[in-house]
């Protein structure tokens, strides 16, 4: 193959540019594949560091919002490189168009997906972290809804332990309800916003953090804020 590409390169022929497209796409899958094996291994160095409490929670909120920042720009330049990349190679058989056009966007995707497990593994953790500070409180905790003074306090706090992921089924929440826990010098702040399609469904927030101020982490069901 390589003496009749050199053949026809010494009769004028074509030869010598299909082997530089190959050595082009070889090029392009190896920065492809370095990106993925690089944003693998941020993700997974970020989870193995706040599992082991070597990076706090507070942390992984600063990198998961700049990181957010990151990908909002990478999707309007991915898009920009794919078009720009696609007129380029426009000439390229069409299997070879598609990659060289799509991996910009394919890296972007990939980078959702990474970003997507940092939600999920985050709002996990702050689960965790809500039950255990309820779980440690005494029986003489205060709860105040909206500044009132409840008269159902651990009932409140029980239904709070079992806050867990649900389906969302293309609702929003309405209606937010701020609690204040009080337990001596302990106080916990929880938000609730009541979904638009179930009345006895709500979308817990936690306001600790800045991603779980905007972001639900989970629901629960009660009738125990109708009134409200």
């Amino acid at each position: 193959m390589y003496l009749l590409a050199i053949h026809n390169y010494s009769n004028g022929g074509v030869m010598l540019p299909m082997k530089n497209n190959l050595s082009n796409n070889r090029f392009f899958k190896k920065a492809v594949l370095l990106g993925i094996i690089a944003q693998l291994f941020l993700v997974l160095i970020m989870l193995f560091f706040t599992t082991t409490g070597l990076m706090s929670m507070n942390t992984l909120d600063y990198i998961i919002g700049f990181l957010n920042v990151v990908l909002a720009i990478a999707m309007i330049v991915g898009i920009v490189v794919s078009i720009i990349c696609g007129v380029k190679n426009r000439k390229l058989p069409k299997n070879e168009l598609f990659f060289r056009a799509g991996w910009p966007i394919g890296l972007v995707v990939f980078m959702s997906f990474m970003m997507l497990i940092l939600s999920f593994f985050f709002k996990y953790e702050v689960r965790k972290e809500v039950r255990n500070l309820l779980g440690k409180l005494s029986l003489k905790t205060k709860v105040m809804i909206d500044g009132k003074m409840s008269n159902k306090p651990q009932s409140i706090i029980e239904k709070l332990k079992k806050v867990t992921p649900l389906l969302a089924h293309r609702s929003h929440d309405i209606n937010r309800i701020n609690i204040v826990i009080e337990d001596g010098d302990k106080k916990i702040n929880i938000n609730m916003g009541r979904d638009s399609e179930n009345p006895d469904e709500y979308w817990i927030y936690y306001p600790k953090y800045k991603y779980s101020t905007k972001q639900e982490v989970g629901r629960i069901r009660t009738s125990l804020f109708d009134d409200y």
